[in-house]
């Protein structure tokens, strides 16, 4: 619940809503002076609220896309949750390059939380460090769900965490096709009740991919922590 002694505007911090819908609400919570303002910081959207019972409405609404009602960035929130399970996360990435490990060992204290990771650039590391069939990635390709799948396990497996999250995609300018355009990235997970894999599709330009995939999958790590036995 929002302290209704709040005085001072809060920013929310939200990752999923579009930018035109947030903003459509938030002209419905608005009442001047007290108004509300929303703005894209790609992928996020930020929302700044006068009030406490603007807060309260914004998080009824968008719910668990609401990742911090503050200043914390997605990096601390995931890695804070992970710290105060007592669990720990380690990642394989492709497409990022290490982006993933970069954001999340920002973090001061992450240490422990974060085992590590891989950077399986090529298919052949993708299959000899991680573990990765190569009849797989020749039938589903580098990108898709099944091999993102055995990332997260091969990885897990490596290092014993009690989450691992991967990450394999096009990040452009080049490498697309029809079935897999420029910008479509896979991330997927694996803890020890199973495995999953989302499909992304990305609209931005090489770095801004690369950074959409990286925070994407730093929110999976949120949610899957969030949902995880012992929460």
């Amino acid at each position: 619940m929002v302290d209704e002694k709040t005085t001072k505007p809060v920013v929310l911090r939200m990752l999923g809503p579009d930018l035109s819908d947030v903003a459509a609400f938030a002209k419905t919570l608005s009442k001047k002076p007290a108004e509300v303002i929303s703005w894209d910081q790609p992928p996020e959207v930020h929302v700044k609220c006068p009030r406490p019972e603007q807060v309260q409405a914004m998080i009824e609404r968008y719910g668990d896309s609401v990742f911090a009602v503050g200043n914390m960035s997605l990096a601390e929130v995931a890695t804070g949750l992970l710290i105060a399970s007592g669990l720990t996360v380690s990642v394989a990435e492709s497409c990022t390059g290490g982006l993933l490990a970069q954001m999340i060992s920002s973090v001061p204290g992450v240490s422990a939380c974060f085992k590590g990771g891989v950077v399986a650039y090529s298919n052949d590391v993708k299959s000899t460090i991680l573990g990765v069939p190569t009849a797989m990635i020749d039938k589903y390709g580098a990108v898709s769900e099944e091999v993102v799948r055995s990332m997260a396990s091969g990885i897990r497996r490596l290092t014993g965490t009690d989450l691992a999250v991967s990450i394999s995609g096009i990040a452009g300018p080049t490498g697309g096709s029809d079935e897999k355009p420029v910008g479509t990235v896979w991330i997927g997970w694996e803890d020890a009740a199973g495995n999953g894999a989302r499909e992304f599709r990305f609209s931005g330009n090489r770095e801004e991919n690369r950074h959409y995939a990286a925070v994407y999958a730093l929110d999976i790590i949120r949610r899957e922590t969030l949902r995880m036995p012992g929460r």
